[in-house]
């Protein structure tokens, strides 16, 4: 890295009793620098030079939920997953949930595993009473169809039993 890095990164750097806020560019709240040809999120910087490397597969956490913040003492490294699953975001939020919003556990043996590429969970008393309502619901609109396609398939069966 460049000699100078670090006094360019404290010339915008305002230290508060807890945090160090970043005063320079920033992206989506988190404080950007300039690099060579690259823009590196400071806290990384920062981290990395008063702390150690950050190894592959970790990523930084702010402790205080400040982005602009580069205190490497406010930083932790943990998986991403972690990372989403501390914040705020909805992914965090349903992973926090422990009943479904008809009051029923939200544990491991009550629940309904979706393939589908969004995931999801549903207990089973509610996925279970879901499926009835549609059934009735879709009874109730194809009602005529119903009665028709089981008058075709009785005739058909008393038509065999006759021959």
């Amino acid at each position: 890295m460049y000699p100078n890095l670090m006094e360019r990164v404290f010339a915008k750097v305002d230290k508060t009793d807890s945090c160090w806020n970043w005063n320079g560019a920033k992206v989506q709240g988190y404080g950007m620098l300039a690099v060579g040809r690259k823009r590196i999120k400071v806290h990384r910087i920062v981290y990395e030079a008063m702390k150690s490397k950050i190894p592959e597969g970790l990523v930084p956490d702010h402790l205080c939920r400040n982005r602009a913040c580069v205190n490497p003492e406010h930083i932790e490294l943990v998986t991403n997953k972690e990372n989403i699953l501390r914040g705020i975001g909805a992914c965090a939020t349903n992973a926090q949930k422990t009943h479904c919003p008809r009051g029923h556990p939200l544990v491991e043996e009550n629940l309904v595993k979706y393939r589908s590429e969004k995931g999801g969970r549903e207990c089973k008393t509610c996925a279970y009473e879901n499926g009835k309502i549609h059934k009735q619901r879709y009874r109730e609109n194809h009602k005529e169809q119903i009665r028709t396609y089981n008058q075709e398939y009785y005739q058909k069966l008393i038509a065999r039993g006759k021959n």
